[in-house]
């Protein structure tokens, strides 16, 4: 099987020569863009570059698939008024709120066409880029933020918080429109990018920062709206949550989505997550910060095996628990695929 035909088969609960391994947004981002020659400042306003930077980490990492977006909710919270400041070329960027405070400054608000916006229209061309160049060989994943962790780029977290409580209608209506920016993103990835599968990164459903109703309201009821809609047109979602203390089976029984992504050792998560995914793919995400960053090689490999262990092999995904830290040791990353690999010799 080459990466796209083992990891589109995990996806669906098919068969798999081995357990595929995902790459999520630009991990290792050091690394790559010294083998590419590319800054990553310089790729937030050319497709080419973007697909180049992220096609590079096939070469760094060797994981199953690459993702056509990266770790920055401020790429789509740019497009609602938020501004980018890069104070270096080869990390993200810094950003200032949106100058949104009320009811009125949101009503002057439209929910945003990623296609027409300079940025936000970077990653949905290079998606098809890289869908020409390595499409048929590797799974190239969309990559997305829930309205809500979008809501908290354009306000500022703090102010999202703040909103939740004093202002919820105002937030609602927010939240309303990027949602419905989202959902035709998700037309843009299927019809003009090519796109079959989106992640989708949603890590704010967590108990240690919100409560459960607010978390319905303002995160998991307006994704459920984004996610029915690509479902609709065809984009299998794979839903990220890397929190501590997720609430993981809310949003798997209101999102539904065809994978779920989480950090293995979050609190909780083992004990009953096997009955909660039901026929669901799970994503196992092994602990990124510590362990794949500092641990040994025989370290990561007990946590890999563990987890193919506990979950199975059928509809299981290898993958950090979220995105690799800049500089990484290239092969910690590696051990991953080179444990799948191991445990499907045997």
């Amino acid at each position: 099987m080459n990466s796209r035909d083992r990891f589109s088969a995990a996806l669906d609960g098919d068969d798999v020569d081995r357990i595929p391994v995902m790459y999520q947004h630009l991990g290792g981002m050091k690394h790559v863009q010294q083998v590419a020659g590319i800054a990553i400042q310089e790729a937030y306003f050319d497709a080419k570059k973007f697909a180049q930077l992220s096609l590079t980490a096939l070469d760094v990492f060797g994981y199953d698939n690459v993702m056509a977006g990266w770790g920055d909710l401020l790429m789509e919270s740019q497009a609602f008024g938020a501004k980018l400041a890069f104070s270096n070329r080869n990390n993200y960027p810094n950003s200032e709120p949106a100058k949104i405070n009320d009811m009125e400054s949101v009503e002057k608000l439209s929910p945003v066409d990623p296609f027409d916006d300079r940025i936000w229209s970077v990653p949905i061309k290079a998606a098809r880029l890289m869908m020409e160049e390595v499409g048929k060989e590797t799974m190239v994943l969309g990559c997305t933020s829930s309205p809500f962790i979008v809501a908290s780029g354009i306000l500022g977290y703090e102010n999202l918080m703040v909103w939740q409580m004093l202002q919820p209608e105002e937030l609602a209506k927010l939240i309303s429109k990027v949602a419905d920016s989202l959902k035709m993103l998700g037309v843009r990835l299927a019809n003009y990018s090519g796109l079959d599968a989106v992640f989708i990164s949603g890590g704010l459903a967590d108990a240690e920062q919100n409560t459960l109703d607010m978390c319905m309201r303002f995160d998991l009821e307006p994704l459920r709206g984004v996610v029915e809609e690509f479902h609709s047109i065809g984009l299998r979602t794979i839903v990220h949550n890397c929190s501590y203390s997720p609430f993981l089976k809310e949003q798997i029984d209101t999102l539904d989505p065809k994978a779920i992504h989480f950090w293995v050792g979050a609190r909780g998560t083992i004990e009953h997550a096997v009955s909660e995914i039901g026929q669901r793919t799970l994503i196992a995400g092994i602990d990124h910060q510590n362990l794949i960053y500092q641990g040994s090689l025989d370290e990561i490999e007990v946590a890999v095996t563990k987890a193919i262990k506990l979950f199975g092999d059928r509809r299981t995904v290898i993958a950090p628990a979220c995105e690799l830290p800049s500089d990484t040791p290239v092969e910690n990353a590696r051990e991953l695929v080179r444990v799948c690999e191991r445990i499907a010799d045997k």
